[in-house]
């Protein structure tokens, strides 16, 4: 699954039912799932990344993305994994230009830290 025509398509068509019949009919979690089932992981992120960058879609590609994120959190990802998945050198000087498995990889980081965060706060009580 890349960016194509058929992808933006879908998102497009995707939002309009949305704001047709509210987010609730057809939620985040059942938009990725469904995705989810088509595409590898690595694709699908890959994809939302991209559709992140056409205006009319940014939203939903972002909410979309963020459940993923969290998603992988839940199934016990980690930044080195998830590195791994994207197929990104674990030597970071090894990299000479930085692309958008890059910019996934540093907002999964981000989130991951925050959730953590929040895990490690609400057991310490």
């Amino acid at each position: 699954m890349d960016t194509n025509k058929r992808t933006i398509m879908w998102f497009r068509f995707t939002n309009g039912y949305r704001a047709k019949n509210g987010p609730g009919s057809f939620t985040d979690y059942e938009i990725y799932h469904l995705l989810r089932t088509k595409v590898a992981d690595d694709k699908l992120a890959l994809a939302l990344e991209g559709l992140k960058q056409i205006p009319d879609v940014k939203n939903l590609a972002e909410s979309v993305q963020k459940y993923q994120f969290k998603f992988w959190v839940s199934e016990n990802q980690t930044p080195t994994s998830i590195a791994k998945l994207l197929g990104i050198p674990h030597n970071p000087s090894l990299v000479t230009e930085r692309g958008p498995k890059d910019a996934i990889l540093s907002q999964f980081y981000v989130l991951f830290a925050k959730e953590k965060k929040l895990t490690r706060s609400t057991t310490m009580r």
